[in-house]
């Protein structure tokens, strides 16, 4: 019944070690941290209590036990859970049960995990590395900061997180400078008075009074018009505003931070930004990099945002197959962490069963499309390659010495990679 048991929780989206030899589970579970371990009473060469016994001690972070038993071992299933088991489920030829059981305690076990693990912007050592930068900027709370960033990396997360962190008893505050009409931006900077122009019938407050004891982002700064530049220069000099069609100095107190996805140094040099405006609102810079070159993070923040889907639809509890997350791995990610969570997002919604296959995230690619008619094993490998390589390349600027060295091979076979699969610049960006 082994061999069924796995392929039905393989089928299910489970990542399953199927190990016959009692000694050489002992020195699995030893070496690899599990979320459950299913050991089987009929084994043999070793007896039930010192086999248990010697897993209790060397499981890796004590993961939970669940003994399988035949029915008429129930009595002596119920005498061992004294040494370490959690529970026992009754062996039977429909897995149904079992398979519950093992989803809600893998569900538990992630959860744990991630509220054990302090990893609120990534796991990659270049958001860990942002996070104890945040952490020694937050009590410097009137210090004005730049994130520099691709356009969905998460400036605004970070912005949010660095907000969170400084316990500030203000309000946290973001606007988006280019989604503004260039007439109305003013107002909605720094509020404007009731008669000031035509059709402002009452007092409104500008964003930054709104935020005034807390926090303001001001993204995509690189968009604002120039005339409403220099009056945010002022303003963050003095930490005052004049609403428009108002005489009056209202004190504002806040900590400023500006985001833009774009070149502030080019757009100084087309007159398009001031730079004394630029060296004011840059104190500090946070540079916050494309997810192609944190790749560490991709698994973190799709599981991430699966389990709020989860959380959201506990009865539609789905996981992501090994291959997709292998996808995942090797996307590029134009559209960095914005476009990994729609992707999610439509996998959850449109995978027709628990698990989450490859074709789900990307039902566009070529390789996983229906209308393909080599659906042998060596084509889906060559494909898969050539997008891996491709990854890799972007990922190093298409430095060949940094690209073999990552993929472990030499810069020859590179070469002789790239050109059996027809790979040059041009052609890929």
């Amino acid at each position: 019944m082994g061999e069924s048991i796995c392929a039905c929780l393989v089928n299910e989206g489970f990542n399953v070690d199927w190990i016959q030899d009692p000694e050489q589970v002992i020195d699995r579970i030893h070496n690899t941290e599990y979320d459950v371990v299913m050991p089987d009473l009929c084994l043999r060469h070793i007896s039930d209590t010192n086999f248990l016994r010697k897993i209790s001690a060397d499981v890796h972070n004590a993961s939970p036990i669940v003994l399988i038993v035949e029915r008429n071992a129930i009595d002596q299933a119920e005498k061992l859970l004294d040494l370490g088991s959690v529970e026992y489920i009754i062996k039977e030829r429909d897995p149904t049960a079992l398979i519950k059981k093992l989803r809600e305690m893998c569900c538990n076990s992630s959860s744990s995990d991630l509220q054990k693990q302090d990893h609120p912007l990534g796991v990659s050592p270049a958001m860990s590395q942002l996070e104890e930068k945040l952490q020694i900027l937050a009590p410097y709370d009137q210090t004005h900061v730049l994130i520099v960033g691709e356009s969905g990396v998460g400036k605004e997360v970070v912005a949010r997180r660095l907000h969170s962190i400084q316990d500030s008893p203000g309000p946290f505050v973001a606007i988006n400078c280019a989604a503004i009409p260039h007439s109305l931006i003013e107002a909605e900077l720094f509020g404007h008075e009731k008669g000031a122009f035509t059709g402002s019938t009452k007092t409104h407050k500008g964003v930054f009074e709104q935020a005034s004891g807390g926090t303001l982002l001001l993204d995509e700064i690189g968009e604002m018009p120039l005339e409403t530049q220099a009056k945010l220069l002022r303003v963050s000099q003095e930490q005052t505003v004049v609403r428009l069609g108002g005489e009056q100095d209202i004190p504002v107190n806040l900590r400023m931070i500006c985001a833009t996805n774009g070149d502030l140094h080019a757009k100084i040099e087309c007159g398009e930004f001031r730079e004394d405006l630029y060296y004011r609102i840059n104190v500090i810079e946070l540079q916050i990099p494309p997810l192609r070159k944190r790749r560490e993070d991709i698994l973190w923040l799709a599981n991430k945002f699966l389990n709020c889907h989860i959380e959201s639809y506990p009865d539609k509890v789905k996981r992501l197959d090994e291959l997709a997350s292998q996808s995942l791995i090797e996307h590029s990610w134009p559209g960095n962490v914005r476009e990994l969570k729609n992707a999610i997002e439509r996998a959850f919604i449109m995978a027709s069963g628990p698990t989450i296959f490859a074709h789900d995230i990307f039902p566009q690619q070529p390789e996983f499309t229906d209308g393909d008619d080599d659906h042998t094993l060596t084509s889906f490998l060559l494909t898969r390659e050539r997008a891996y390589i491709d990854g890799i390349l972007k990922e190093h600027d298409w430095n060949i010495m940094n690209s073999a060295a990552r993929l472990g091979i030499s810069r020859k076979n590179l070469w002789e990679k790239m050109k059996k699969y027809d790979m040059h610049k041009a052609a890929l960006e």
